[in-house]
C-alpha cells in the first residue's frame, strides 16, 4: 500500500470516528433531554410550592417591580433580577447557596442585612431556599390567565368524541393512549411477557418478587382469566396489606413513621372506603376510637396552613393548586385565587394545642389579588358555589375565657372537646348528619350549627367533598 492509499484510509477512518462520535453525542442528548425535562418539572413544582409563596407574602412589599418597590435597589420578581441584585451585589449564585447573599440575609447572619425584617423565616423555609439555589434557582415566569371567560381545556372537548361511560377502564386507557400515539406517529411497545407481567404485578401489589410456587401456579394456569385470578389472590395475602400501608403512608406522610401508620393498618385492614378514610383524617376527631391516629396528617402540617391546603388538594384530589396562591391558574380557569383561599378557609381556624389538633370558631382568611386588593375568602371548593356562613360575635371576654380553657387543657394533656349542642331546624335541603355534637348539611349549603371548638370548618369540607 503506497502513501496515498494509506492517507485515504486514514482519512476515511477519521471520518468514520467523527460520525460515530456525533451519533453518540446526539443519542446522549436525546436521552438526557427527557430526564432534564422531568427534573425541571420537579424543580418548578418545588419553586411554586415552597419559594414563590414566601416571596409574595414576605418580600414583594419591598422588592417588587409590580409594586414599584426596590428597597436597596433589589427586585425579587425574576431570576434575572435576583442575579443582578441590588446595592450589595447579586442576591443569588445559582448552585452555591452558601455563597449567596440572599441566604445570609434570611439567616440573619448580618445585623445590617436581615430579611424579612419583621419576622424571620422558619428553619424549614430557610432550608427550602438553600435547596432551591443549590439546584440552580429555577424561576418560571409568572403566568396570568389572559381571560376570565376562557374555557378550560376539557370544556372544548366534544362529548360525542368520548367513549361511553359503560366502557371498561382498560378499554378507555388503551383507546386514548393508542390514539395519542397515532397522532404522534409513534409505535407502541409490545405487550410485556407473562413472566415480566407476573414480576411487575407482584412487586406493585405485594412489594416483593413472586415466589417459585406462585410463578408456576400462574404460568401453568390454563384459564383465560388467570391475570384477574392472580390479582385477586395477591389481594388476599398479608403482603398486600403491608404494601398498601407503606404506599399510603408515603402518599400521605412521605414515609414518616408516626401515629398515622397504625391508623392506616387498622383502616386498610378493615377495607374502609377511601372517602371514609378522607373524612376521618380531615375531621381529626379524638373522641372517635376507631380513627385513633388519623389526626397526625393535620398535626404534621398545622403550622403551615398553605402547605396543609395544597397537600389536601394534591394527595386526596390529585391536583396541585399551589400556583393559585399567587395568581389565577393560566390553563384551568376554575382554579382561581378565590378558590385557593376558599380551600384554605376550611383550615384557617385549625391550630395545635398541647399536641392536639383543634379549631376556633372565629377567624377569616384574607388575601391580596394580583391587582393588590385585599379580599376576604369564602368557603369554597375547586368548583361549585361558595358556602355561606354566619360568623360568630366573638368578644374579648370570650377570647380570654377560651385562652384560659386552652391553657388548662394543655397542662392536663387533653384534647379540646367539641361542645354538645341540640339540633336546630336546618336552613337548607340536604342529607343531615351528626358528628362531635354538631349538626351539619352534607349538601353544598351553609352549616346550621357549630360548637366553639367542634371541627367547624374542617368538618364542612369532610362532609361536602364526597
Amino acid at each position: 500500500m503506497n502513501n496515498l492509499q494509506r492517507q485515504k484510509s486514514l482519512c476515511m477512518l477519521l471520518l468514520q470516528l467523527k460520525v460515530i462520535a456525533f451519533i453518540f453525542v446526539l443519542l446522549t442528548l436525546m436521552l438526557a433531554l427527557p430526564m432534564r425535562a422531568a427534573e425541571l418539572a420537579d424543580e418548578t413544582a418545588f419553586f411554586e410550592n415552597n419559594i414563590r409563596p414566601i416571596l409574595v407574602d414576605s418580600c414583594y412589599k419591598c422588592h417588587s417591580i409590580e409594586k414599584n418597590k426596590s428597597k436597596g435597589g433589589l427586585f425579587l420578581d425574576s431570576r434575572q433580577s435576583l442575579m443582578k441584585g441590588g446595592d450589595n451585589g447579586p442576591a443569588i449564585k445559582p448552585g452555591h447557596a452558601a455563597e449567596s447573599l440572599l441566604i445570609r440575609a434570611i439567616n440573619y447572619e448580618d445585623e445590617d442585612l436581615q430579611m424579612p425584617p419583621d419576622e424571620p423565616l422558619t428553619p424549614e423555609q430557610m432550608g427550602h431556599f438553600e435547596t432551591w439555589i443549590n439546584a440552580g434557582a429555577v424561576f418560571p415566569d409568572r403566568l396570568i390567565a389572559s381571560s376570565k371567560n376562557a374555557e378550560s381545556w376539557w370544556d372544548e372537548i366534544e362529548p360525542e368524541s368520548l367513549l361511553p361511560l359503560s366502557s371498561k377502564p382498560e378499554e378507555v386507557i388503551d383507546h386514548y393512549t393508542l390514539q395519542k400515539l397515532r397522532i404522534q406517529s409513534l409505535i407502541p411497545a409490545p405487550p410485556a411477557t407473562e413472566t415480566a407481567w407476573l414480576r411487575r404485578i407482584t412487586l406493585d401489589l405485594a412489594g416483593r418478587p413472586p415466589t417459585p410456587s406462585e410463578r408456576n401456579d400462574y404460568l401453568f394456569n390454563p384459564s383465560k382469566t388467570r391475570k384477574e385470578e392472580f390479582v385477586n389472590y395477591l389481594a388476599q395475602t398479608s403482603c398486600f396489606l403491608e404494601q398498601q400501608i407503606e404506599e399510603f403512608n408515603w402518599l400521605l406522610m412521605d414515609g414518616k413513621k408516626g401515629k398515622l401508620k397504625p391508623y392506616l393498618q387498622t383502616a386498610l385492614g378493615e377495607s374502609r372506603a377511601w372517602d371514609q378514610i378522607f373524612k376521618e383524617i380531615i375531621l381529626a376527631d379524638y373522641s372517635n376510637v376507631s380513627s385513633e391516629g388519623a389526626a397526625e396528617f393535620i398535626k404534621d402540617r398545622v403550622r403551615d396552613i398553605d402547605r396543609l391546603t395544597n397537600d389536601v388538594s394534591v394527595r386526596f384530589f390529585g391536583v396541585n393548586i399551589s400556583c393559585a396562591q399567587c395568581h389565577d391558574h393560566p390553563n384551568v380557569t376554575d382554579w382561581t385565587q378565590a378558590r385557593y383561599y376558599g380551600m384554605k378557609s376550611f383550615f384557617g381556624r385549625t391550630f395545635e394545642n398541647g399536641g392536639f389538633v383543634a379549631e376556633k370558631e372565629y377567624g377569616q382568611v384574607s388575601y391580596k389579588n394580583t391587582q393588590g386588593d385585599t379580599l376576604k375568602a369564602s368557603l369554597q371548593f375547586l368548583e361549585g358555589d361558595a358556602l355561606t356562613e354566619t360568623l360568630s360575635n366573638w368578644t374579648d371576654e370570650k377570647r380570654k375565657s377560651e385562652k384560659a380553657l386552652l391553657e388548662s387543657l394543655k397542662k392536663e394533656k387533653k384534647p379540646v372537646p367539641p361542645a354538645r349542642l341540640q339540633p336546630s331546624k336546618p336552613t337548607c335541603r340536604g342529607r343531615l348528619g351528626w358528628g362531635s355534637g354538631r349538626l351539619f348539611c352534607q349538601s353544598h349549603c351553609q352549616p346550621v350549627m357549630a360548637p366553639p371548638h367542634g371541627h367547624r370548618t374542617r368538618r364542612t369540607i369532610g362532609s361536602n367533598a364526597w
